[in-house]
């Protein structure tokens, strides 16, 4: 018998399943159920490949029989998971809403297509404003991606990714936009540093489902892109190529999709310092890995 055998239940294999959810593998059918099931040892082979830490043989189930590689990888995805992920986040019900609007929308701000081999990056966003939940607010979008504040983690897809897009300034022309709904602090827990203009009261709190949802989205972009043959390999912040987007996505996000990108995709952010333009770099309230301030 196999090491994860189809059918069988327990929590430990519902540990497993809510591991991958935190590390952005989709598992969209039955999420986090407890139950071994197909879609759940093919986010394991992802897994695997991805940060190979197995060999992958001809019968896609085969190496699962042996007892020593699937226990590796299931020990290497908690261990991740562990390392990447708040504590405090539940994936009990963290199966992801996708709705695809870029065919019936009308498309206002295109400039037009580029190659997929232009596509290199992903910008993070924060929207500045609660724009609510409705897909035609978030038709006003200019950028690819939003991240809905619902009770589910949810994406709309407004625009195709190799739609030209300015949404990013220096990043526009290389760059997958995301936005996330709301108007967060650029420093956790400091009110001064959201924009004021984009709430009335206080600040807004971006949620464990959009952290969620933004994961998904940026694992679904460089997916999509390498699928035509483009190749993701930066992760950004709207902050590093503007000084007027200094909250721009805010810590949260940044530390946890932003720093989430780079340590499981392994993707960059253009090292310390980096900035483009007037941009602002990376300040260590964000990631102790970097010098600048905020």
């Amino acid at each position: 018998m196999g090491y994860f055998d189809v059918g069988a239940t327990g929590e430990k294999i519902k540990e497993v399943q809510e591991a991958l959810l935190a590390l952005g593998y989709e598992l969209p059918k039955y999420g986090a159920d407890g139950v071994v099931n197909f879609e759940t040892i093919a986010a394991l082979e992802d897994f695997s490949e991805d940060h190979g830490c197995s060999d992958i043989v001809n019968d896609a189930w085969e190496w699962w029989m042996d007892v020593v590689v699937a226990q590796g990888v299931v020990s290497s995805v908690m261990a991740m998971a562990k390392d990447v992920s708040r504590s405090d986040i539940s994936f009990q019900s963290s199966d992801v809403d996708f709705h695809d609007i870029s065919e019936v929308h009308p498309r206002k701000a295109s400039k037009g297509f580029r190659p997929w081999k232009q596509i290199t990056g992903i910008t993070l966003h924060q929207t500045g404003i609660m724009l609510g939940n409705n897909f035609s607010r978030f038709a006003s979008l200019r950028a690819h991606i939003g991240i809905l504040k619902l009770k589910r983690p949810t994406i709309v897809q407004v625009y195709p990714f190799n739609v030209l897009l300015h949404h990013g300034n220096a990043f526009n022309s290389t760059d997958v936009g995301i936005e996330i709904n709301g108007c967060f602090e650029g420093i956790d827990g400091k009110k001064w540093t959201a924009w004021k203009g984009g709430y009335k009261n206080e600040p807004h709190r971006c949620t464990d489902e959009q952290i969620i949802a933004a994961r998904v989205a940026v694992r679904k972009i460089c997916t999509d892109v390498e699928a035509h043959g483009g190749e993701v390999r930066f992760i950004h912040a709207h902050r590093q190529t503007s000084k007027t987007r200094q909250s721009d996505p805010g810590s949260r996000v940044w530390k946890e999709v932003g720093v989430w990108a780079q340590k499981v995709l392994g993707l960059g952010d253009g090292g310390d310092g980096f900035t483009l333009r007037d941009g602002l770099p990376i300040p260590r309230q964000w990631d102790p890995n970097r010098t600048g301030e905020y």
